[in-house]
């Protein structure tokens, strides 16, 4: 079970419409209670039958609203944050570490538990990665690019 929303600025009304949505569930975008217990039940159900837990993916989260943060920190935990019952991935730009290091994130950011910086690779990097690629394609191999940061 997993999750993208569409727009990482949006309202926090819109947020519980999009979660709603993409869990396939009837959420009511002003009664944030209900929402987030109709949720929750959704999460925790999916786990006691699933050994995966839901995943939500915010790409661009930089953008994301401060009230979003929150609200997914709250919705993210159960048993007064004893348990994690949804894993949400942030990407973004180098302004996500800046936001998440502000006074008002820092309890989102207190329970990020891995953190992957990438940077660019450089022109040369890149076409030596496309041509290893291609030629690993003519081989009827599959090779991930970011899995050899120094290509053949």
């Amino acid at each position: 079970m997993r999750g993208h929303p569409h727009s990482a600025a949006a309202s926090l009304a819109d947020f519980y419409r999009e979660l709603g949505d993409l869990f396939a569930v009837p959420l009511s975008p002003h009664n944030r209670w209900n929402s987030a217990k109709v949720l929750r039940e959704k999460w925790l159900a999916h786990i006691e039958t699933s050994i995966y837990r839901p995943v939500l993916i915010v790409d661009e989260a930089q953008e994301m609203n401060g009230a979003v943060f929150s609200e997914l920190r709250l919705l993210s935990s159960a048993e007064l944050d004893s348990r994690s019952i949804l894993t949400i991935v942030l990407s973004g730009d180098h302004r996500l570490i800046t936001r998440l290091e502000g006074a008002d994130l820092l309890p989102i950011a207190s329970r990020v538990r891995s953190r992957l910086r990438l940077e660019a690779l450089s022109p040369k990097q890149l076409q030596e990665c496309l041509n290893h690629l291609l030629k690993s394609r003519r081989q009827s191999q599959t090779v991930d690019c970011l899995a050899h940061p120094d290509p053949v």
